[in-house]
């Protein structure tokens, strides 16, 4: 069969010929001859960690999954404290917020360790930025319930009550503590000092209220601290309905709702949508934190791309490039004041 081409995030099943099984998921990438897909479940009810890829030959047919009326989600009025008037200027696009959701509704909890434990581990050890939240602490209480970790293309929610120092998982600290990868957090104290009970010290992280509070203080010319929550900044950086955040941070509140086992599904979702939008965060604190760099850059590569070969040979042959380029880099500095 001919493997139609589906928009990415649509959910989908697939029927197998051989063993009759049936996989649904979410489209994220094919061919003509096979179709990838992520977030799946198999006709169990098991959820598989990772993409998996299915080819014609094996494949009977490909349903897309209906979205029933009672299903969608409903239209919320704005419930969060956001001010309006965004502080950030990076553009997100709308497509990636159906995307990251459909990522968050399909993240497996792992109660236990075992195979998929471990495969969602080596999934998290390849990606460069790891988004990281511990559910179940707050500034008095340090016992975690659980920990939500992500890329951008998937989530995972490990539950966390039965750790101790002896027993916390050796490669899952081995992660926390390694430095090829960029840990994505919010609020730094308050994790590390949860995590410290396990003897496992935190390294190499990006602390998205850090960066919020040094980019306030930069526009505003003010000295000032800001320390706002997770839903207030992703919402700020990334220009996102406060919807679909505000109510998981308000779940999140609640240290002792994450003591319910096992984890209801309402529960499972909010614990992974903060988690889901945190390395996009990251890229627009980055961003707005080197923007007149990206942008003074951007001038000076259209600069040159407008020359014709004869203005860039005499630029260079005069030795003049180094002195235009600087020359340009100032003019673009004070056209900006």
């Amino acid at each position: 069969m001919s493997i139609p081409c589906f928009k990415h995030g649509t959910s989908i099943r697939v029927f197998l010929k051989e063993t009759g099984e049936i996989y649904e998921g979410t489209y994220c990438g094919g061919s003509d001859n096979r179709v990838d897909i992520n977030n799946i479940t198999d006709n169990k009810g098991q959820k598989l960690v990772g993409v998996y890829s299915y080819y014609d030959s094996e494949i009977e047919k490909i349903q897309v999954k209906e979205v029933k009326e009672e299903e969608k989600e409903p239209v919320e009025e704005p419930t969060s404290s956001v001010d309006v008037k965004r502080l950030y200027t990076f553009d997100f696009p709308n497509g990636e917020v159906d995307r990251l959701k459909n990522i968050a509704q399909e993240a497996p909890i792992f109660y236990n360790t075992g195979e998929e434990f471990d495969r969602a581990l080596n999934i998290l050890k390849e990606s460069e930025n790891v988004g990281l939240m511990a559910l179940g602490i707050d500034e008095n209480v340090t016992k975690l319930q659980f920990l939500v970790m992500g890329t951008r293309y998937n989530i995972f929610i490990f539950d966390a009550i039965k750790y101790t120092k002896k027993k916390f998982p050796v490669e899952l600290k081995k992660l926390l503590e390694s430095e090829e990868n960029v840990k994505v957090i919010h609020q730094k104290n308050i994790l590390e000092r949860s995590l410290q009970q396990y003897e496992v010290k935190l390294k190499n992280y990006y602390d998205i209220q850090e960066s919020d509070s040094e980019i306030h203080q930069k526009q505003t010319k003010s000295t000032e601290k800001i320390n706002r929550n997770t839903s207030e900044i992703l919402q700020d950086v990334l220009n996102i309905p406060d919807s679909i955040l505000y109510k998981a941070l308000e779940t999140n509140k609640s240290v002792k709702k994450w003591e319910e086992r096992p984890l209801r599904d309402t529960r499972r979702l909010s614990a992974a949508l903060l988690c889901t939008f945190l390395i996009s965060g990251k890229y627009g604190l980055e961003y707005e934190s080197y923007k007149d760099v990206y942008r003074i850059t951007r001038n000076v590569y259209d600069h040159v791309a407008n020359m014709d070969s004869l203005q860039f040979l005499k630029s260079v042959y005069k030795e003049n490039f180094q002195r235009d380029v600087q020359r340009f880099i100032v003019e673009s500095k004070l056209n900006q004041k």
